[in-house]
């Protein structure tokens, strides 16, 4: 019996090369995309973090601007409204929370400063620190047009 040399296809041998240059290929792309996106969820987190605290400043800016007087208490900043209402802004050191009248309002904040004198308040907020290790440390500084600061 003749055997056919001429018979089409791959051997075994360029079968199982080709199958281990697609795996390391595979592997690589694996970990590009796991890198990637590891990459994406750090800076999301991160930017999320920064999204809030930013709403969180526009409503204390707000607040401060519609306020007559401002007192200080044990982790709260108190702000007394043109139309006497109140607002207490307090910091929960367990949950590293601020709320707005027990709203939580900012999340992950590590510190929470606050001082308040003649004609103006001022407020030192640093952020937990991220997956990199970074935090973030604002400062604002507000003035009073009006009323007297206990």
């Amino acid at each position: 019996m003749r055997q056919n040399l001429n018979r089409k296809g791959f051997t075994m041998l360029e079968l199982m090369i080709a199958l281990i240059v697609f795996s390391i290929i595979g592997v690589g792309l694996t970990t590009v995309f796991v890198s990637g996106l590891r990459f994406y969820s750090e800076e999301k987190s991160q930017i999320d973090k920064q999204q809030a605290l930013t709403q969180f400043s526009i409503a204390l800016e707000s607040d401060v601007r519609k306020s007559k007087l401002a007192s200080k208490s044990i982790n709260c900043l108190n702000l007394t409204l043109n139309d006497n209402s109140t607002i207490a802004y307090c910091y929960n050191s367990l949950n590293k929370t601020i709320s707005r009248n027990a709203i939580v309002v900012a999340e992950e904040i590590n510190t929470f400063t606050i001082s308040v004198t003649t004609n103006q308040i001022k407020l030192t907020i640093v952020t937990t620190p991220d997956q990199r290790l970074s935090q973030n440390t604002l400062n604002y500084e507000y003035y009073l047009s009006t009323g007297n600061f206990e």
